[in-house]
């Protein structure tokens, strides 16, 4: 399981952009300096088979959630990734 956080946020999000909870900040024009780079939590499963001593077989498979306010049209995402390992 891993949950990786690329948010600094200091205010809110409305209509765009991030505005300053403060009202005398937002209202003197002070621009607000959040980053809204997204949240993902993802669960990865993997599986090994040893074909003999020397020959490998990997198989992973892994589930993301990710959530951003820019992008709002990414949710889920699968992922399946194998490889083929031969040591000499």
């Amino acid at each position: 399981f891993n949950n990786t956080n690329l948010n600094d946020i200091d205010g809110l999000f409305f209509d765009g952009k991030y505005r300053h909870i403060d009202p005398e900040s937002a209202a003197s024009g002070m621009g607000n300096f959040s980053i809204g780079g997204g949240e993902s939590q993802d669960i990865s499963v993997a599986m090994n088979y040893y074909v003999s001593n020397n020959i490998m077989l990997r198989l992973n498979y892994t589930y993301m959630d990710i959530d951003n306010d820019f992008y709002r049209e990414d949710e889920n995402i699968s992922i399946v990734q194998a490889r083929l390992q031969i040591n000499f």
